[in-house]
């Protein structure tokens, strides 16, 4: 139940975000992915998540793969009752391509100026967190846009 209410305030603020703008035909698709940080690791994917994931996805936005890319964080429920500590959304401009193999990681964390190989990436991730949920979605409404830069936003 926790998990809905979490992707249907994703889909709510979506919503909103592009009534707000010029609707096109639907196109593209995105998925939601939920992270739960392992005890004690939050402030180290904190870190993590500033430097070298900030990094590869913008390098994959930069190349195309995706149109939009969001890190969420949770703000309530916290701790051992939240099903999600991090939502992560991204959007593609097709259907997304396949999982990258370690030899294609590689190539993209090289390209993102990431100096670890595919698999010191994904053993860094999983010491950190594990992935809870992953739902795939069409996009039923999206707006035009130019490329953009990943920030990151804090609100305290």
């Amino acid at each position: 139940m926790k998990f809905v209410r979490s992707i249907l305030s994703v889909a709510v603020a979506a919503a909103f975000s592009v009534t707000c703008l010029a609707q096109q035909p639907a196109t593209g698709y995105h998925t939601v992915a939920c992270l739960k940080v392992k005890a004690d690791k939050g402030s180290e994917f904190r870190k993590w998540a500033a430097e070298d994931l900030h990094k590869y996805a913008q390098s994959r936005l930069d190349a195309g793969f995706v149109t939009t890319w969001y890190l969420l964080r949770s703000v309530m429920p916290q701790g051992e009752s939240a099903e999600c500590d991090y939502l992560v959304v991204a959007m593609y401009p097709a259907a997304p391509p396949k999982p990258l193999g370690v030899e294609d990681l590689d190539a993209a964390l090289k390209k993102a100026g990431i100096a670890m190989t595919g698999q010191q990436y994904v053993d860094r991730r999983n010491s950190l967190a594990h992935l809870s949920r992953r739902i795939f979605f069409r996009t039923a409404l999206s707006r035009a846009g130019r490329k953009r830069a990943i920030t990151s936003w804090s609100i305290t």
